[in-house]
């Protein structure tokens, strides 16, 4: 139930300013409860390695698990702007 994910984030574009904000992943799994959907960090300000400060780049690397008998099938990372409710960007990677 142990998963580890790792991210390179790249500011497209000029460079002139830094970007600062956060990283959420939203985990959804199957298994014999059904589907279930997990958001990490649960608390947008509850753990320091989801936030981000880039300029160029930024590399983002951690783990996480999931419930007994819950299989992975999707992560969406999403990328939210300091202060923002909505992602400025996101992305799904489905895994078989």
């Amino acid at each position: 139930g142990a998963y580890r994910f790792q991210l390179q984030l790249v500011q497209a574009g000029q460079k002139e300013s830094f970007f600062h904000g956060r990283l959420q992943l939203v985990i959804t799994a199957q298994g014999g409860n059904g589907k279930r959907v997990q958001i990490i960090p649960g608390n947008s300000d509850a753990d320091e390695k989801f936030k981000i400060s880039l300029k160029s780049y930024q590399s983002i690397e951690g783990d996480f698990q999931i419930a007994p008998g819950q299989v992975v099938k999707s992560v969406e990372a999403r990328i939210f702007s300091d202060g923002s409710t909505q992602p400025k960007l996101s992305k799904t990677v489905n895994l078989s």
